[in-house]
């Protein structure tokens, strides 16, 4: 299933999807002083597509997610 999602992604996606493909990973959270924890999500995210945008293997873009997040929670938020 994960294939046939990957292929219909246009230019975002990974120059080889065959590396991406039944790939799992999970990273410990950053340790920083958090300020807030509102949009971490988002930036979670944003960090994960940044990664993918630029074309990086998945644990990297999954470094790159965990480090969005622990930048947006050290920031004040509203």
């Amino acid at each position: 299933m994960f294939g046939v999602f990957i292929d219909s992604i246009g230019r975002a996606r990974p120059s080889d999807p065959e590396a991406w493909a039944g790939v799992e990973l999970w990273a410990p959270c950053f340790k920083v002083a958090v300020a807030g924890t509102t949009g971490s999500g988002d930036a979670t995210i944003a960090g994960f597509l940044a990664g993918l945008l630029r074309d990086l293997p998945a644990a990297q873009a999954l470094t790159m997610a965990g480090g969005g997040r622990g930048v947006h929670v050290e920031q004040s938020t509203p």
